[in-house]
């Protein structure tokens, strides 16, 4: 027995039929908030709302999708009381149509008409993002994308299911980040509790140690200020990154500064055929041997054995304080005021700033910058460095995007996101070298006399340029930056 809403008995047939005018004929599915517009039909309050907003960005008024009856105004929604308590009891009392097909035909499919034509809705209008029956295919959507019924619930489900297993790699692949951020949060742990007296295990390939790597034997060499390092790092996904990174510049600054006593040593003990052979952590011994690598690819530049990369200053960018000469190779501030330049979307407007026309992706890479008066900015950014505002923010390394040198009279900085750090040594070099390692992410500085100053420690991620800050005194003296052969 099957009872209506009246509570009459009611056959299968008729509950079907019933059922069929319970479908929108936009979203092909059971009401859904039913409301009625002026003209008498009836539609989900969200599917009718979306294809007027749709309709209103090409200009076209409301109006019925059914009739075409347009309308002087946008009517107001108001809730089909009555409707939605037919839906209510449908819902309550059987499947929907879509329902019964999913199941492969358990209940013969509702036959849904055109309320114009009362003909059979067979096509999907996905100009209108509405079903239409043979008549309005014909004579209201004949140069209209249509599809049929069926073939439209099957792109839809498609859909959905792409779109599911989309999301799901996507966690999974955030579930494996998060994984290897606690790995390496370990690390850092372990680091950090080491003693006074622990040693590093270096693995080598320098020609004094052949010997000893050959037979799985290995220098091990003791840095003593470990301990001091600061390791605390945030649960914030970016605070963790930016942790990491500056764990790694502070252990860096620390081994190299006895680095080359420690070295020394080891090569002393290496003639005297007395070194001993003991385990470490693994993180320690790739700690140091990227630090030594990293010594050993600068001897490469400095030496000669590896061509220096040919940079020039990329005239687009350059702010109107700046002059560019000899072949763009050459940057000064000009005494005389700024000078008329073409605007142009890369150009600083307010910051003395301009970048070279080389970017880096990949690979080592080692420029030298000759410096007349220290009072510069050197370092690399990535493209999408602010370029119009006036604030501090636009200069390199006052940023999240850029890293830079900041060379004065007194001091020498390191800056990155408006963070500056004090480097220790000599403030005054009249060149400046500067070697880049995309993948080991490394970014490091070189005064006079090849000195060692600084290095930067971050998982690079887009093309780099380098970038130059000029600045003035208010004299007569000249400033500039030349970048040398």
């Amino acid at each position: 027995m099957y009872l209506s809403v009246e509570g009459r008995s009611t056959h299968p047939s008729q509950m079907e039929s019933q059922n069929s005018s319970l479908i929108c004929a936009i979203c092909l599915d059971r009401f859904r908030i039913p409301v009625t517009i002026p003209c008498g039909h009836t539609f989900c309050q969200k599917c009718i709302a979306t294809h007027w907003d749709t309709k209103s960005k090409s200009g076209i008024g409301p109006g019925c999708p059914m009739c075409n009856e347009e309308f002087a105004t946008r009517p107001v929604l108001k809730r089909n009381v009555s409707m939605s308590v037919l839906t209510e009891a449908a819902n309550s009392t059987g499947p929907c149509c879509r329902e019964s097909l999913a199941r492969g035909g358990e209940a013969t499919r509702p036959m849904l008409l055109c309320d114009r034509h009362k003909k059979p809705l067979v096509y999907y209008c996905r100009q209108d993002k509405m079903s239409v029956c043979c008549e309005c295919g014909i004579s209201e959507c004949a140069n209209h994308d249509k599809v049929l019924l069926e073939a439209e619930r099957e792109n839809q489900e498609e859909q959905k299911k792409v779109a599911m297993n989309e999301a799901a790699a996507r966690q999974a692949e955030l579930e494996e980040r998060c994984q290897k951020l606690g790995e390496s949060q370990s690390q850092i742990a372990a680091v950090r509790n080491l003693s006074d007296t622990d040693l590093i295990k270096v693995c080598t390939l320098s020609p004094s140690f052949k010997r000893h790597v050959s037979s799985q034997e290995s220098m091990v060499l003791e840095v003593p200020r470990f301990k001091d390092i600061p390791t605390v790092v945030t649960s914030n996904l970016q605070d963790r990154l930016n942790g990491v990174t500056d764990v790694l510049t502070r252990v860096s600054k620390l081994v190299f500064e006895d680095l080359e006593k420690a070295v020394n040593a080891a090569v002393s003990a290496d003639e005297e055929g007395n070194v001993p052979s003991l385990g470490m952590p693994a993180v320690c011994s790739a700690l140091f041997a990227a630090c030594l690598s990293s010594l050993l690819s600068v001897s490469r530049f400095t030496s000669g054995t590896t061509d220096r990369c040919s940079l020039t200053f990329d005239p687009r960018t350059a702010n109107g304080h700046l002059f560019l000469s000899q072949e763009y190779r050459k940057a000064e501030h000009l005494t005389s005021g700024p000078r008329t330049v073409p605007p142009h979307e890369a150009r600083f407007d307010h910051t003395w700033q301009v970048l070279c026309f080389q970017g880096f992706t990949h690979g080592q890479h080692y420029w030298e910058l000759e410096v007349s008066k220290p009072w510069a900015y050197l370092g690399v950014t990535y493209e999408t460095i602010p370029r119009k505002e006036k604030a501090k923010r636009s200069m390199v390394g006052m940023n999240e995007l850029s890293w830079s040198l900041q060379l004065d009279e007194h001091q020498l900085s390191a800056w990155h996101d408006g963070r500056r750090e004090i480097v220790a040594g000599a403030s005054r070099h009249s060149r400046i070298g500067m070697l880049l390692d995309y993948e080991a992410g490394t970014l490091t500085y070189y005064g006079d006399g090849q000195t060692r100053l600084h290095a930067f420690h971050c998982a690079f991620s887009r093309e780099l340029f380098p970038a130059c800050w000029i600045g003035y005194a208010g004299s007569d003296q000249r400033y500039w930056i030349r970048i040398t052969a």
